[in-house]
């Protein structure tokens, strides 16, 4: 998106260390940072979550990844629930 760490973690409200440590996978984040980073850049938190890849074709592997792939699907579906929930709360501590 053409930002700099240093821009994204403004937008974020995190320190730039943290868009750094997130970004080389030296650190887990949370889902109200997930949210947070997701909000920046303008994006839903599922986006910002890998993908399961096929290593191989075998039907004991297809059936892993596809259970796998169901799982993630259920866990980014969550997210968004959850992320929607933020969105009021934060919404409701304005008012």
């Amino acid at each position: 998106m053409g930002l700099t760490q240093e821009q994204l973690s403004e937008k974020a409200g995190c320190a730039p260390a943290t868009v750094f440590l997130v970004e080389n996978a030296r650190r887990n984040m949370t889902i109200r940072s997930l949210s947070l980073l997701a909000t920046a850049l303008g994006v839903e938190v599922a986006e910002l979550l890998p993908c399961p890849k096929v290593a191989t074709p075998s039907p004991r592997a297809s059936g892993v990844s596809k259970a796998l792939a169901e799982e993630v699907e259920r866990a980014q579906q969550a997210l968004c629930r959850i992320e929607a929930l933020a969105h009021q709360v934060d919404e409701t501590k304005g008012d």
